[in-house]
C-alpha cells in the first residue's frame, strides 16, 4: 500500500500538470497532525468527593425548575466517568438541600461543603441559560453563559478557592443563531448541558486536542 501510494504521488504531476492540481492531492494524501496533550488545570479531584453547586436566579428556575439537577447531573457524570476515583455527591441531595434551605447561597463554600460531606465545591454560577430564541416560539436554539470556580473544603473559607472562575459560554447549534425550527427543545437542551459538562471537566484531567485546518483545537 505504501509503495502505490509513493508511485501515485510520483504520477500527479505528468498525469495533472499545474501547481493547483498537485496541492490539492498533496493535501488530500498528507498525514493527519497528530493530537495535541493538555494537561489538567487542576488535577486534585482524583481520589476526592466533590459537589456540584449550582446557582440560578427566579428568572432562569421559574422557566426551567429543573435546570440545576439536569445541569449538576450531566457535569457530576462527566467527572465520575473521567476523573479517575473522583466520587460526586448525589445531584438529587444537593438540589433538594437548596429547597429546603432558601438562604443556601449566603452559605460559605466550605461550610455548604461540610454539610454536603464534599472535599470539594464546584460552584456554578448560572448568568444566561435558554432553549429557544428569544420572541420565537417555535426556534430553538440553547445558551449556556456560567462562572465556574472550585473550593476546597478544608481550606479557609477566604482562601478556599483553588481554581477558577472561569466563564463558559456554549451554544447549540453553533453555527445557526436564529435557531432551528426543527429541533426538539428537550434536545437543545441535553446537547448543551453536555458540551458545557464536557468543556468545563475538561480542565481536571489530562486529555488531547485535535488540531482543526483553522487553527483553533478540536477536543478529544
Amino acid at each position: 500500500m505504501r509503495k502505490a501510494l509513493i508511485v501515485l504521488l510520483l504520477l500527479v504531476p505528468a498525469l495533472c500538470p499545474g501547481c493547483q492540481c498537485l496541492n490539492y492531492w498533496l493535501f488530500v494524501f498528507a498525514p493527519a497532525a497528530p493530537p495535541k496533550a493538555v494537561d489538567a488545570e487542576y488535577d486534585g479531584l482524583q481520589d476526592s468527593t466533590v459537589a456540584v453547586v449550582i446557582y440560578a436566579d427566579e428568572r432562569v428556575l421559574y422557566e426551567y425548575p429543573m435546570v440545576r439537577l439536569d445541569l449538576g447531573m450531566m457535569v457530576g457524570g462527566y467527572l465520575q466517568q473521567n476523573v479517575k476515583k473522583c466520587t460526586v455527591v448525589d445531584p438529587q441531595r444537593v438540589a433538594s438541600y437548596q429547597q429546603r434551605n432558601i438562604y443556601w447561597d449566603r452559605e460559605g463554600r466550605t461550610e455548604l461543603g461540610k454539610k454536603l460531606g464534599a472535599d470539594y465545591v464546584l460552584f456554578i454560577s448560572l448568568i444566561e441559560y435558554t432553549t429557544h430564541v428569544k420572541g420565537s416560539l417555535n426556534l430553538y436554539r440553547g445558551e449556556l453563559i456560567a462562572d465556574v470556580a472550585l473550593h476546597k473544603v478544608d481550606l479557609p473559607e477566604r482562601g478556599s478557592r483553588v481554581w477558577g472562575p472561569d466563564r463558559f459560554h456554549v451554544s447549540f447549534p453553533e453555527n445557526a443563531p436564529g435557531g432551528r425550527p426543527a429541533e426538539d427543545d428537550r434536545l437543545v437542551a441535553v446537547e448543551t448541558r453536555r458540551r458545557f459538562a464536557d468543556r468545563l471537566t475538561k480542565k481536571f484531567y489530562d486529555h488531547k486536542v485535535q488540531p482543526a485546518e483553522d487553527g483553533e483545537e478540536e477536543e478529544q
